[in-house]
């Protein structure tokens, strides 16, 4: 499985990417190499590579921490399942 790890973090301080990252190793998944961090606030630029990255294929599995990382606007965060399930990728939260 192909997965990439997206993570929003305040200030860098959280620790989402290693738990992500152990999350994916325990599952015997494959991590992307790319990054995909973005630091809480209102641009998000990681995330519209990761999605852009997702409608062009290769990833199979995106794994976040929680969702709220995404958006907290149920809107917003509806319209990325929709995407991510269009390009028949799986959405994984590690702490739901």
């Amino acid at each position: 499985m192909n997965v990439a790890i997206y993570t929003r973090t305040p200030f860098g301080s959280d620790d989402q990417r290693q738990r992500a990252e152990e999350f994916v190793a325990r599952n015997g998944w494959h991590c992307r190499p790319e990054r995909y961090d973005d630091a809480d606030g209102l641009d998000q630029p990681a995330l519209e590579r990761l999605l852009d990255d997702v409608q062009a294929g290769g990833i199979d599995c995106v794994v976040v921490c929680d969702l709220t990382r995404f958006s907290r606007s149920p809107a917003e965060l509806q319209h990325i399942r929709e995407l991510l399930t269009r390009h028949d990728v799986s959405l994984v939260e590690v702490d739901p």
